[in-house]
């Protein structure tokens, strides 16, 4: 199966479970338990530790997760960078698993994220679809949740695949529903 009818699987799949738990009033305003989201912002590349900053593109994360109380969430994320290739659109990201450590029980506050995962790329058009998965990827961020649901976030990305040292830096408005 061709990579990007798998993400759009999963997300079909994250769509209907929020919206299934949405109308079983599983958002109650509270970070514990089921939470889903997403982000848009900015993300900028580098390879062989040269970060790129004067190519940043558009940035777009998908989220869901648990969040065992109203501190710490784990969560499992999609974050691409998105452009053009020579046959159609390119996406570049990682995908993974991680956890949000948030300062104060409630808004306004700090949180720190990590997460664990891989890289991926992918161009979604023509008859390339990309090498898939490329190698393992570790990510750090910083975030400020300013008012309920609502965040901006900084994260940056490490790893490598066969050929390269491969790093990212993101940059995002984030909702996160709960």
């Amino acid at each position: 199966m061709r990579l990007h009818r798998v993400f759009a699987l999963a997300l079909v799949i994250a769509l209907a479970t929020a919206a299934a738990q949405a109308k079983a009033g599983v958002f109650d305003g509270r970070r514990q338990g089921f939470v889903a989201g997403g982000a848009l912002g900015l993300g900028a590349e580098g390879y062989n530790d040269e970060l790129m900053i004067d190519t940043t593109r558009p940035m777009t994360k998908l989220e869901a997760g648990y969040g065992l109380n109203e501190r710490l969430i784990v969560q499992g994320s999609a974050r691409s960078v998105w452009g053009v290739g020579e046959n159609g659109i390119v996406t570049v990201g990682m995908m993974g698993v991680g956890v949000d450590y948030y300062l104060e029980p409630e808004p306004v506050s700090l949180y720190l994220e990590g997460g664990l995962g891989s890289w991926f790329e992918a161009e979604l058009g023509g008859d390339y679809a990309g090498p898939g998965v490329t190698g393992l990827a570790v990510s750090a961020g910083i975030g400020l949740e300013w008012s309920r649901h609502w965040s901006v976030e900084l994260v940056a990305a490490f790893g490598d695949d066969e050929d390269h040292v491969l790093s990212r830096v993101w940059l995002g408005l984030s909702a996160l529903a709960y």
